[in-house]
């Protein structure tokens, strides 16, 4: 194990020189990966689990390796990637920044997708996600180019990120206007384009699309939480009605939302994490839109210097 990182690093100086058609391998007990990178096009073939190689330190002779993946330095180069069947898993931060990647094909072998695996990926504006992917982890396609995204049916879990955890899966997509979700999904639901968990009758607000182009949105009823970050970039929603099921606003969840100046509340205001409307133009709220609200704080309130001032 201690002399994987160095064999990679070695093969990899040969490929980075101009060299194509080359052989890079990755032994992981009884996992065999190995990836081949000609004229662009990265195809990675084998059996078992992309060994989990970005930032890792390794100890070699009392001394410690950073090792990277062996296409590391080609993300400006790769323009496909090919991933064949036998494959299990995406590495975390496989593919990050991989600025020039346009094409991606996903066996459905593989069924976790992971932390970042993806992400900053400008030119990618389509991937296939197979039936079969039980785990996209979180950043997995965080701002890349991707404008539509589907969820197969398979789909456990898509991280929703957090401060410690990072990005959610689809975070700050610019160009994404809908992510939509199998029918036959038990766990994930798309309402006019929005990504949704759910359990029993509540729902969970995972991602609003970043480019998604309403100017006016309203969650549906049995919305309990927005999750971190899940309305964050999104520059033209400009007013969010929010249900009197709603409990929680995550951390950073309208951040950036630089067009958003008005939120009403069916209730009363939900607990909210932090930085939640950093960045935004909130001057508006209105607390008890549900006609059967009848709390002391019902009432729409102005932002005026500074202070939230009850309108009479």
């Amino acid at each position: 194990m201690k002399k994987i990182g160095l064999l990679l690093l070695a093969t990899f100086m040969i490929v980075a020189f101009g060299f194509s058609n080359e052989r890079i391998e990755s032994h992981e007990g009884e996992n065999t990966v190995r990836a081949t990178l000609t004229d662009g096009v990265l195809t990675i073939r084998g059996n078992g689990a992309m060994e989990e190689m970005q930032g890792r330190i390794i100890e070699d002779n009392g001394h410690d390796e950073i090792v990277f993946y062996p296409w590391h330095n080609q993300n400006e180069i790769i323009t496909k990637i090919i991933i064949e069947n036998g494959v299990t898993t995406i590495g975390q931060h496989a593919f990050t920044d991989f600025t020039a990647l346009n094409s991606v094909i996903i066996p459905s072998s593989v069924i976790e997708i992971g932390w970042n695996a993806f992400s900053g990926c400008k030119a990618l504006e389509s991937i296939n996600i197979p039936e079969g992917v039980l785990y996209i982890y979180g950043g997995a396609f965080a701002n890349s180019g991707l404008t539509k995204v589907s969820i197969p049916s398979s789909v456990e879990m898509i991280a929703s990120g957090g401060y410690t955890e990072g990005s959610g899966a689809f975070n700050s997509c610019l160009n994404l206007t809908s992510i939509e979700v199998s029918s036959h999904n038990a766990n994930y639901v798309s309402i006019d384009g929005v990504l949704f968990y759910r359990e029993n009758t509540s729902l969970l607000l995972m991602q609003y699309p970043s480019g998604k182009r309403d100017e006016i949105y309203t969650a549906p009823d049995g919305v309990v939480t927005i999750a971190f970050s899940a309305f964050k970039d999104n520059s033209h929603i400009v007013s969010a009605h929010l249900p009197r099921s709603l409990n929680v606003i995550g951390s950073l969840a309208f951040a950036d939302c630089q067009s958003l100046t008005s939120i009403s509340f069916g209730g009363d205001i939900a607990h909210t994490g932090i930085d939640a409307f950093e960045s935004t133009n909130l001057t508006k709220l209105m607390i008890g839109s549900d006609p059967e609200y009848q709390g002391e704080d019902k009432g729409t309130y102005l932002l005026i210097d500074g202070d939230w001032v009850k309108q009479d």
